[in-house]
């Protein structure tokens, strides 16, 4: 389903457009209203800072401020909080990339990819991902993506700092909806490259989960509305079709599609049949459950009579093998595995359950006895809790940024009233996989990096690898996008091997396009 085209001109006029938006990009001049701070906020607040980074110190600008955000046919305001890094010296920087970044949710805030993955400071894990206790004290972070981007994390209307400049409730909920949630990025990323004269950079957007989505959706809406071609998207653990999240009974391939994180979960606590060699790629060992979930299991699934439920005893017993589960729960749920009943039956009888944000991470169940799962996730929640308060210090004390109220790294005001379709005769599920192929189609030289954790059961990597076949790439542009899994859960960076590799493959992204862009001369 493409998004961008419900807030996009007519595609017919799309080259016009493009032709005489980039022709003025460069020369737009800065409105000293619009780069003003936001009514009520703290001034802009910059810093002079140095990294610990690859490849040695690294001297930057840290910068937190606000930009007021306007949008057509909305009448209150909203005034988005970031958070901008900059190395080196003013000069030159317009060659340097600059990267946009954005969580998900809908509802959180940057703050899980700023320190915990991309930003120059960072908040300490454990190397398997786990979660101190917190306070904890950040410290340079040696793998930044600062070292070969510039960053600007960006925090949505209703989280972070951010928030309507209109009283109420009802400000806020006129930007909780997929299409003006575009408007409100492209006119925030219009205002940062206009105010901070970066209109000549090369321009990646990066985001995760909800924000994998925004990313794919973006190019569409920033070449339309204001002449930007971005040169390079990253899309960590995204949801590219929101169909695959729907699971109810007469659905069958959202349940095949997350069977391999369920198998490879298992698998790291013990509890699958299969076998792991050392040093054995995670890939290899589960190809024969990629292929049982999208083959003998699918099929008897969509068969879904009484007679298909007494056939197929064979592919079931190896199923409920791999994912470490009793082949009469398999077969007495229909194949209908839940994400709940999952985390509470595969260590059954030890007090744990697994976190549907990471499954290789178990917590202890305090209600052990119930019959639902009635805890809180033992990595999202605690996770959250950790940059509430870190974000908080940080913001304050090395940032020098001191706003009123508390910086919200995840509101659940904004999930529960996100108005999801766009009019009352829409239907359906919304998607950005059209709008991903069309911008690379138009583009060629857009590169992608779709990034995804093995043991991530809120967004299993073989529903995204699924749709990307399904996307039917030109030859000619297939090999721009590279899909990388790491062993990790949603938030793959919270393990030090998943987030040294992201940073690695992420690195090769920037470099392979600078390069392509040098060789065509700019």
């Amino acid at each position: 389903m493409k998004l961008w085209r419900q807030i996009a001109l007519p595609h017919v006029l799309l080259a016009a457009l493009l032709f005489y938006s980039s022709a003025f990009a460069a020369e737009q001049k800065a409105d000293g209203k619009e780069c003003a701070t936001s009514e009520g906020a703290p001034g802009k607040a910059v810093t002079q800072r140095e990294v610990a980074a690859d490849g040695g110190k690294l001297k930057y600008t840290a910068t937190a401020g606000t930009y007021t955000i306007a949008l057509e046919d909305v009448e209150a305001k909203g005034s988005i909080f970031y958070v901008a890094y900059n190395a080196g010296p003013d000069e030159g920087r317009q060659k340097r990339p600059v990267t946009f970044v954005v969580n998900g949710g809908p509802g959180a805030a940057s703050a899980y990819l700023h320190l915990l993955a991309l930003g120059p400071r960072i908040a300490p894990l454990g190397a398997d991902g786990a979660i101190p206790a917190p306070p904890v004290a950040l410290q340079d972070n040696r793998l930044t993506w600062l070292s070969f981007t510039d960053l600007v994390f960006i925090d949505p209307v209703g989280t972070g700092f951010s928030r309507s400049l209109e009283a109420g409730d009802d400000g806020a909920e006129s930007f909780w909806r997929p299409g003006r949630d575009l408007e409100a990025l492209v006119e925030f990323i219009r205002l940062y490259l206009t105010c901070e004269k970066r209109w000549q950079s090369p321009t990646f957007v990066a985001g995760e989960s909800y924000g994998g989505f925004r990313t794919a959706s973006l190019p569409g809406p920033l070449a339309s509305g204001i002449g930007l071609r971005v040169n390079g998207l990253v899309l960590i653990s995204p949801v590219l079709e929101f169909s695959f999240q729907d699971f109810d009974a007469y659905r069958p391939l959202p349940w095949a599609l997350i069977l391999p994180s369920y198998a490879a979960t298992a698998l790291h606590h013990g509890k699958s049949t299969l076998k792991r060699a050392p040093d054995q790629p995670l890939a290899a060992v589960l190809a024969p459950v990629e292929e049982a979930a999208t083959g003998g299991f699918l099929t008897w699934m969509v068969r879904g009579d009484r007679t298909a439920q007494a056939e197929g005893t064979s592919s079931l017993t190896d199923l409920s093998g791999f994912l470490g589960l009793p082949e009469d729960l398999v077969r007495r749920h229909r194949g209908h595995i839940s994400r709940q009943t999952f985390a509470r039956t595969l260590l059954q009888g030890s007090g744990r359950y697994v976190s549907a944000y990471d499954g290789a991470v178990a917590g202890i169940d305090p209600y052990p006895a119930s019959t639902s799962l009635r805890a809180d996730d033992p990595v999202l929640d605690t996770v959250t809790a950790l940059l509430a308060r870190a974000f908080g210090v940080y913001a304050a004390g090395e940032l020098n940024y001191r706003a009123e109220g508390t910086y919200q790294v995840l509101n659940p005001a904004v999930g529960r009233n996100w108005q999801w379709l766009s009019s009352r005769r829409s239907q359906g599920f919304q998607g950005a996989a059209d709008d991903l192929k069309e911008a690379m189609s138009l583009h060629p030289d857009l590169q992608v990096l779709v990034a995804h954790g093995y043991y991530d059961l809120v967004t299993p990597y073989l529903a995204t690898s699924y749709t990307i076949r399904q996307m039917d790439l030109d030859e000619a542009i297939r090999p721009n996008l590279v899909e990388k899994i790491y062993e990790g859960g949603h938030m793959l960076y919270t393990h030090d091997a998943a987030r040294a590799a992201l940073y690695s493959d992420a690195k090769e992204l920037y470099r392979r396009t600078l390069e392509r862009l040098g060789k065509r001369g700019g």
